[in-house]
């Protein structure tokens, strides 16, 4: 276990702790001092993600595991969160829809991939979409009223088509990413 995977593991320790407190802040129209900690845990996981891939590259530990692990634990703490914002913040149910499709078609074929002897790690434009999803859904923590609402609905509308962009790419990669890789004795 290498310091990048367990930043990545306490990322996703943090992912119960953050729904607890998103909760418990409920659909209030103000910011709750439980509303403040869910979005300060969600901050700090967040920061996490950035922080265990610095790491995994400084350290030169990147490994299959983390590659693998980091982008599921950013999956689970989007769609956590997700889910609250759907049951208290009136986020549409079609935009969560259109991002959870995608996520469980890449980590299907990132999945397929590995059991093919061929690594999926996050390309540019998947880095791209979880930062635009990562700040969409700190926006959206906040409480929806006034001029805030149409930032929100921005970074929406950008989240969406960025994920779909991604999603597309992964899909134009999957033919080459499902064919087994030949074994060194193979290659000869």
């Amino acid at each position: 276990m290498n310091p990048a995977n367990v930043v990545t593991w306490i990322r996703i320790a943090l992912i119960p702790v953050f729904v607890y407190f998103m909760y418990e802040a409920g659909d209030s129209t103000r910011m709750t001092a439980a509303g403040w900690t869910a979005l300060a845990i969600y901050v700090v996981a967040t920061f996490s993600d950035y922080l265990d891939g610095y790491l995994a590259r400084r350290l030169d530990v990147i490994t299959p595991t983390g590659q693998f692990l980091d982008p599921l634990a950013d999956k689970f703490l989007v769609g956590a969160a997700l889910v609250g914002l759907i049951a208290f913040k009136d986020f549409p149910v079609w935009a969560a829809l259109v991002m959870a499709v995608r996520e469980v078609a890449i980590v299907t074929l990132r999945s397929a991939a590995m059991r093919r002897g061929n690594s999926m790690p996050a390309g540019k434009h998947a880095k791209y979409k979880t930062t635009v999803q990562l700040v969409m859904v700190l926006l959206w923590l906040f409480p929806r009223a006034g001029a805030w609402m149409v930032v929100q609905d921005v970074l929406l509308y950008a989240a969406v088509l960025i994920t779909a962009y991604s999603g597309l790419r992964y899909g134009l990669l999957s033919r080459r990413l499902l064919t087994r890789q030949p074994g060194p004795a193979e290659r000869q």
